[in-house]
């Protein structure tokens, strides 16, 4: 899984698009710039610089005045919503939706609505795995029974038949 990036240092470019995102170069350029033995912080953004940090904060900031004495808006008052704490150990479970139904447990489930089930075995639908051989027993023929069928000849070496 060999990334190969294009890393373009006067452009100030990556392949992996992080160095024109953030403005601070990615772990790419980072090894071109020293391969080419230029020094990485050279390569930042200089909006990350202490001097645009300082003059973006260079001016005074006068001071407010008490609450009392700001001006009054025209609008609908904002207030906090309404918060009630509620007595006891706080819920572990997450809300379930009301499409979930109870199950045998007590739970909830969702159902198998539109769901066809196929069975492992035969593939036939309408069954599963677990349900194949009651299906198989109700839709199998029922044997003639014949007069032959009285003495029955087993053929399993494990019943011992004693005459």
């Amino acid at each position: 899984m060999n990334h190969s990036y294009i890393v373009d240092l006067n452009c100030e470019s990556c392949d992996c698009k992080r160095w024109e995102l953030s403005g601070i170069p990615c772990h790419h350029a980072i090894a071109c710039a020293r391969e080419e033995r230029i020094d990485p912080e050279s390569l930042v953004h200089e909006c990350y610089s202490v001097a645009t940090y300082k003059k973006a904060y260079s001016f005074n900031i006068k001071p407010m005045r008490d609450q009392e004495h700001w001006t009054r808006m025209e609008g609908v008052d904002v207030y906090p919503p309404v918060y009630t704490k509620v007595m006891g150990r706080p819920r572990r479970n997450r809300k379930k939706d009301p499409e979930e139904k109870l199950d045998k447990e007590g739970g909830k489930k969702l159902t198998k609505h539109g769901v066809s089930m196929h069975c492992s075995v035969c593939g036939a639908a309408n069954h599963n795995k677990k349900g194949h051989q009651k299906w198989a027993e109700t839709n199998r023929e029922a044997p003639v029974a014949t007069d032959d069928d009285s003495e029955e000849e087993f053929d399993d070496p494990s019943i011992i038949s004693v005459s």
